[in-house]
């Protein structure tokens, strides 16, 4: 069933806490009321509005947002969950079906078809590393189309869905296959010293965890607006990372495929901007990566806080951050 809403507030659709508002908003129940959705102009397909910020007050446009929350289990280890299911629940669901590889991302917020096209991750996996296919439905040809776990082309914190040119393709399904034997991930974020004794560690026991490592990181969007991380950690040379580890033997450097990952939260703590702020926006006293609404910021006091934050770590270490929050105008 649509539900079409004209002129309506997309407040409680962006983790910012933004008060914004768009054209029209069409909330949808299932894949076939697509087939009912004709759009003229821009428009936009949106979660919980965990990984973006409406730099202005109106989008002149369409807003969709799914409300598809159907979930199948397709065989023994393999489960299809609706792309407006909440990301967290999902993984709580799993979890309590014994079915293993998604727990490392509790607490992750948005829903199921955004960690699919965001490819989101943390605590060293990723949901790509789960997902046989995407489900979608073409808004421009009216017709399903089914993308694979190559088709998807996944990377770090990006999809080929994450693509404007791809924008016309919406979400409706994930597919996911998971493991029935439990074999926990602690080689990231100092896990492992949560756990003596992996040997004995649940799936619950780490998923727990995890959720208070979360909490006690990182601000709840509901008392302080936030997208989470807004910067992409800086993937540099092996030749670049050295040269910056003469002169800064602090900074954490991670090996990985292309070249070392270095932490962004740390290159903008060092540039003097944890806990700062400038109007109503401000970076976040517990972890420098998290840009957070102080109460009655405007998408334009965001950027201007990002602009910031990124002059000043170009300045510094001669880095450019680029932005994990997408920008809406």
């Amino acid at each position: 069933m649509l539900k079409i809403t004209d002129n309506a507030s997309l407040r409680r659709l962006n983790t910012f806490g933004i008060n914004a508002t768009c054209d029209t908003l069409i909330e949808y129940t299932s894949a076939e009321d697509l087939a009912d959705v004709k759009i003229c102009g821009s428009f936009l397909n949106i979660g919980l509005g965990s990984n973006m910020l409406f730099v202005k007050p109106h989008y002149r446009g369409t807003v969709l947002h799914s409300k598809i929350a159907d979930f199948e289990m397709l065989d023994d280890r393999t489960v299809r969950v609706g792309a407006g299911i909440e990301w967290d629940d999902t993984v709580a669901r799993t979890v309590k079906m014994k079915l293993y590889g998604l727990e490392n991302l509790s607490l992750i917020p948005g829903q199921t078809g955004s960690a699919a096209v965001q490819n989101i991750g943390a605590y060293g996996t990723e949901a790509g590393d789960r997902i046989v296919s995407v489900e979608t439905y073409d808004l421009k040809n009216h017709k399903k189309v089914v993308f694979s776990h190559d088709d998807l082309h996944y990377g770090y914190r990006d999809s080929i869905l994450k693509h404007r040119d791809m924008e016309n393709f919406v979400v409706t399904h994930v597919v996911f296959r998971l493991d029935k034997e439990f074999e926990p991930i602690l080689t990231y974020g100092g896990l492992a010293s949560h756990f003596p004794d992996r040997h004995a560690l649940t799936a619950d026991e780490l998923r727990n965890t995890i959720i208070e490592v979360r909490r006690s990181k990182l601000p709840d969007p509901v008392v302080l607006g936030n997208a989470g991380s807004f910067f992409k950690n800086p993937v540099v040379s092996a030749e670049k990372a050295a040269a910056l580890g003469a002169v800064y033997p602090a900074m954490p450097q991670f090996d990985v495929a292309g070249g070392v990952k270095l932490s962004a939260g740390w290159l903008i703590q060092e540039a003097g901007w944890k806990g700062k702020s400038l109007w109503h926006a401000g970076v976040y006293e517990k972890q420098a990566l998290v840009l957070v609404n102080l109460g009655g910021a405007t998408g334009s006091d965001i950027e201007t806080l990002a602009k910031a934050v990124t002059d000043d770590v170009n300045e510094k270490f001669g880095i450019e951050l680029q932005p994990e929050v997408r920008f809406i105008y």
